[in-house]
């Protein structure tokens, strides 16, 4: 039976480690997203008043704008999900 994993479970990183888990962007193509997250939606991953963003929010955006499937984004969320 699969684990049902939700944003609660994750703690927020900062954008270098979300690049390091999500390495199959590059570090310029984050960069770029980074900078343009109010317009692509990003923005909506990321703690208010910091510099940190929810890997699995982050792992929504990424399924639904196509840079990853379902099934990888869970994969990596599952090797990072710290138990509380």
């Amino acid at each position: 039976m699969m684990t049902k994993l939700n944003a609660d479970d994750f703690d927020f990183y900062t954008k270098k480690a979300i690049i390091m888990m999500f390495d199959e962007l590059t570090k310029k193509e984050w960069d770029k997203l980074f900078k343009n997250a109010s317009r692509t939606g990003l923005k909506e991953t990321k703690r208010s008043n910091y510099n940190e963003y929810n890997p699995f929010l982050v792992g929504d955006w990424l399924v639904r704008q196509g840079h990853y499937s379902r099934a990888n984004v869970n994969d990596i969320l599952m090797s990072h999900k710290r138990y509380r």
